[in-house]
């Protein structure tokens, strides 16, 4: 399903391999965390009805678009494990590729992306777009338990 693609160099050692495939997890990780936010937040904007948390959900939105169809991937796994998901259909770089993990270790940013076909998910901008959308329902919640 998914694969570790280094851009930068061709070390194969068991040092680096063991690195990326830590990576890997990790990003499949923090989708499932992004998920369960977004769940959150539906939960707690249909709860409050607050405007500000729908603000939020529009930021996040706004902040990492494919968040939604990375989402999608995880809702169903199976299918794209046969390449057979939704987004798949229309892609034949996602159709024969999958789900990637994109690091480039000459980047001094150290930035991984998560990318299936032509389309792109900056992890570091998610994670840190959820966090500010899990803590915009903290406080939605917060203020309708007053």
């Amino acid at each position: 399903m998914a694969e570790v693609h280094e851009v930068a160099t061709d070390d194969q050692s068991d040092e680096v391999m063991t690195a990326f495939g830590r990576l890997r997890i990790e990003t499949h990780f923090l989708l499932v965390a992004i998920r369960h936010v977004l769940r959150c937040y539906r939960r707690s904007a249909s709860a409050t009805g607050a405007v500000e948390l729908e603000a939020a959900g529009a930021a996040f939105d706004v902040r990492v678009p494919e968040a939604k169809n990375f989402r999608d991937v995880l809702e169903h796994i199976d299918q794209y494990a046969v390449g057979e998901g939704r987004l798949q259909a229309d892609d034949p770089e996602a159709q024969r590729f999958g789900l990637r993990v994109d690091f480039d270790t000459a980047d001094p940013s150290g930035h991984v992306t998560l990318l299936m076909g032509e389309r792109s998910l900056p992890v570091k901008d998610a994670a840190l777009a959820a966090i500010d959308l899990a803590a915009a329902v903290e406080v939605a919640d917060a203020r309708s338990a007053e």
